[in-house]
């Protein structure tokens, strides 16, 4: 059984490759604490299992310009979730004074809280010309889902203090392949 808290950096990532819109996602900082179980297979695989309570900021700004039509975003977002991970644990380096571990699975996210604070317009020029102005604070968006499914790797380096302690040092990365928004005019966009 181990524990774990540590900093993190979330930011917005576009699937698409092609977009019809000026895009831009900037790092911003979180934390998250998590505790977790290693059940010991086969001597170079262990499996891992741990909760995780995520707190990530994150914001975007997006500019279209397509046809008689224009829109602007300029959001910030909090997020506040659940993990859950299943990871596949390899022993890269399995020594007594140290240890090296890589680690891959599937990750499972629930929404805890939500909040979304900025403005965004759209402008319409064909027909009528009508601009529409929103100023946004907004807790538990409607645009956010509840739900995620994503992909959990990385890499931890484990310094044996006695038979039942380790200091576990820790990077991973966290891809949610499931939309992150639902905000009208973005492709797909994952955490």
């Amino acid at each position: 059984l181990g524990f774990t808290a540590g900093y993190n950096l979330t930011r917005f990532v576009n699937f698409n490759i092609d977009n019809d819109y000026t895009q831009q996602y900037n790092f911003k900082s979180g934390f998250g604490l998590s505790a977790f179980h290693d059940f010991r297979g086969k001597p170079f695989v262990s499996f891992r299992t741990g909760l995780q309570y995520v707190n990530q900021n994150a914001d975007l700004e997006v500019k279209s310009q397509y046809g008689h039509s224009s829109f602007y975003k300029d959001l910030a977002f909090n997020f506040q979730k659940l993990d859950i991970n299943f990871n596949l644990v390899f022993h890269v380096v399995d020594k007594e004074k140290v240890r090296f571990n890589l680690f891959v699975g599937p990750n499972f996210s629930y929404m805890l809280q939500s909040r979304v604070k900025g403005k965004e317009w759209t402008h319409y020029t064909a027909g009528s010309d009508s601009k529409i102005h929103i100023e946004r604070d907004d807790r538990n968006s409607k645009d956010i889902p509840k739900f995620y499914l994503g992909v959990n790797l990385g890499f931890d380096v484990a310094f044996p203090v006695s038979e039942q302690l380790d200091i576990l040092v820790q990077n991973s990365y966290n891809m949610s392949i499931s939309n992150a928004l639902g905000l009208s005019g973005l492709n797909k966009t994952s955490l």
